[in-house]
């Protein structure tokens, strides 16, 4: 939906993405991508195109011509919609050859794409985490999906997994998977109104150390 010229996404009354806040998404993006910066032919995975601001920090982070960012996205319609509404946010990425939309759920994307494939990934929880019981990332954020993600994860690879709410029993799910988790509390918006927070899971096949802050 579109209001006072800003668009928003919603599901089932909630509101997952808009083109006014959206600093968390970035903050995502960015903490992925740090790893691989020098790496010729990175693989970086978006979970969910929502409205195209993660993808977007992702192709500003890494400006190499190797790099292959696949945005898993199993609404045909929402690829389409952002073709006709969106690309006056994001016009460079009509001739950006690195940009793969894969019309498919990530948890399938996963089990074809094979182990070890994956450099960097981002994944959103827009409505919580272990209260997730279905939709488009739900099955992937339980014991047994994030099982997959791991398994698709080369070796020092960072995931980030992004929520609205802080759900402190997730954690417990990231130790079991192996994972060892850092969390960061970002501002759900680097523009107007920060006092909203989102929360970042942080973690890679070993221990993330929390980055440090620029003043």
């Amino acid at each position: 939906m579109e209001h006072d010229g800003h668009y928003y996404l919603q599901s089932n009354g909630l509101t997952l993405d808009s083109t006014f806040a959206y600093g968390s998404e970035q903050d995502g993006a960015q903490i992925i991508c740090e790893p691989i910066r020098k790496a010729k032919q990175p693989r970086v995975l978006i979970a969910g195109l929502g409205l195209g601001f993660a993808l977007e920090a992702a192709r500003q982070s890494l400006p190499q011509q190797g790099v292959q960012f696949v945005v898993t996205e199993p609404s045909q319609d929402l690829i389409e919609w952002h073709k006709t509404h969106l690309m006056e946010f994001h016009p460079e990425w009509a001739d950006d050859t690195r940009i793969v939309f894969v019309n498919s759920t990530t948890e399938d994307y996963l089990r074809k794409s094979g182990s070890g494939s994956i450099g960097g990934m981002l994944i959103s929880g827009d409505s919580g985490l272990a209260s997730l019981k279905g939709g488009e990332n739900g099955t992937l954020l339980t014991e047994r999906g994030l099982q997959i993600v791991k398994e698709s994860l080369k070796n020092g690879a960072v995931l980030v997994i992004r929520s609205t709410l802080r759900e402190t029993n997730y954690e417990k799910i990231l130790l079991k998977t192996g994972f060892e988790p850092g969390k960061e509390i970002v501002p759900a918006t680097h523009k107007g109104n920060k006092h909203k927070r989102h929360c970042l899971w942080v973690m890679k096949k070993g221990f993330y150390q929390r980055r440090s802050r620029r003043r």
